[in-house]
């Protein structure tokens, strides 16, 4: 997965099975081993102590060979407590690819840590200093609609419907209070895993002015998710006080976050941050990718044994040269 263009780009996450795990006291950037493991973890440290936006960017990078092909997956948890527990979880069971955009549920606003583990609880590293989330306002994520097929009001692709449930899976953690979409497939159909999380129905707009009354009417402290199209999204964010962004047809894997205060006697006061996201694969290349692993298990126990043989034989060399050494010196 490739996100790009971070202004909230941090640190590095995993794991969900041990609800409470504790890590112990030296846990800092490094690793926590429960035996061997095939996944040492090393988390990116936040490059502010502090974000306007409560959806950050993690990465992690394994450092033993070949992990990913031995832990597929990844869970990444939250503390609340500078990294004494980690009783949230942000994304469970995700690919161990070093990349994942999380959103910070709204009850977590200060002495934030972001623990990285295998899936199996064998390897865990967690952040070395606490950050916190600086949001103030609504907050508004801003998205164009996925992958859409051809045609008039097209639905959206296989590739698309994946991409719509990404967006749902990264937002689960936030409580999102309202659903805008334009009334098209496409964009329907991009909001809805969202809404339908959230038990929310679409609220549908036609104009960026009716768009923007319906954002000023909600609470200030909404958190509310727009779908638009690739000519909409950047009005959008200028109409709230963002960057006015620019999309070219086939670009459909970014996600804007806006810290939106609004007032109608001032300027909105807004920080604006840009992120990208991908779909997870198919169901079918898992499964592809889970048999190649027990391939590649296979390839290496063979090129294992082969080496042992070799050393086998290196060993019996030696010791028949120490027999020759002992016997001429007799």
């Amino acid at each position: 997965m490739t996100y790009a263009h971070c202004t909230s780009l941090i640190l590095v996450g995993a794991m969900v099975s041990i609800s409470h795990f504790r890590p112990p006291s030296d846990a800092t950037s490094s690793n926590r081993q429960d035996g061997l493991s095939p996944l040492l973890i090393q988390v990116t440290e936040p490059s502010e102590s502090s974000y306007p936006q409560p959806i950050l960017l993690v990465r992690w990078r394994s450092q033993t060979p070949d992990a990913a092909d031995q832990v597929a997956n990844v869970n990444i948890l939250l503390s609340t407590d500078d990294g004494a527990t980690f009783i949230q979880t942000l994304l469970a069971n995700t690919p161990n690819d070093g990349e994942e955009l999380v959103a910070i549920p709204e009850s977590a606003r200060e002495r934030l840590r972001i623990m990285v583990a295998a899936e199996d609880g064998t390897a865990a590293a967690v952040n070395t200093r606490s950050f916190s989330i600086q949001s103030t306002g609504r907050t508004v994520f801003l998205a164009r609609h996925a992958e859409k097929a051809d045609g008039n009001d097209p639905s959206l692709t296989d590739q698309g419907k994946r991409r719509a449930k990404k967006l749902a899976t990264i937002l689960a953690t936030r409580s999102v209070s309202h659903v805008f979409s334009t009334n098209y497939k496409r964009t329907r159909e991009t909001a809805q895993p969202t809404a339908a999380s959230n038990k929310l129905k679409l609220t549908y707009y036609r104009q960026l002015n009716e768009l923007k009354r319906l954002i000023d009417e909600t609470p200030e402290d909404a958190t509310i998710l727009v779908i638009g199209h690739s000519n909409t999204v950047g009005p959008t964010s200028a109409s709230l006080g963002g960057t006015k962004v620019s999309l070219a047809e086939d670009q459909f894997n970014n996600l804007y976050a806006l810290d939106y205060q609004s007032d109608s006697k001032a300027t909105p006061k807004t920080t604006f941050s840009a992120f990208q996201f991908s779909p997870d694969p198919p169901a079918n290349e898992k499964r592809d990718q889970t048999n190649g692993t027990a391939t590649d298990r296979k390839t290496r126990e063979v090129q294992l044994l082969q080496r042992i043989e070799k050393i086998e034989k290196r060993l019996q060399q030696v010791r028949e040269r120490l027999e020759k050494v002992k016997q001429s010196d007799r």
